[in-house]
């Protein structure tokens, strides 16, 4: 009965124009919404991942590349007199830029 009434009355408030008022509520129990800043989701991200494959934190002890000269260098003695040298060699210009040298030198001693 009391449902009913109730009912009624919400119907006629609301056909009457009256705004109606909600009625209090107790504090949520439910969980609370977080947010988080875009350095915080990614450190969370980082933690993840960290978590999920062994390997990464493998990652932090990997040598960081640096900014030096770096190449290689190479001979070869064969038969009937062939020989030869090559090289290469990489190094910084300035902040962002890079340049390449190589060279190479062979002598094949008989004719094939």
């Amino acid at each position: 009965m009391i449902r009913i009434g109730r009912l009624a009355l919400t119907a006629l408030l609301a056909l009457s124009g009256v705004p109606a008022v909600a009625p209090a509520q107790a504090p949520s129990t439910g969980p609370e919404v977080l947010t988080l800043s875009d350095s915080e989701k990614a450190a969370v991200l980082r933690q993840k991942a960290s978590a999920n494959d062994p390997l990464a934190s493998l990652d932090a002890l990997a040598p960081q590349p640096t900014r030096q000269l770096h190449g290689e260098v190479g001979a070869f003695i064969g038969t009937h007199g062939a020989r030869g040298a090559y090289g290469t060699a990489a190094f910084p210009l300035g902040q962002n830029g890079d340049a390449a040298v190589s060279f190479e030198t062979e002598r094949y001693g008989a004719r094939r």
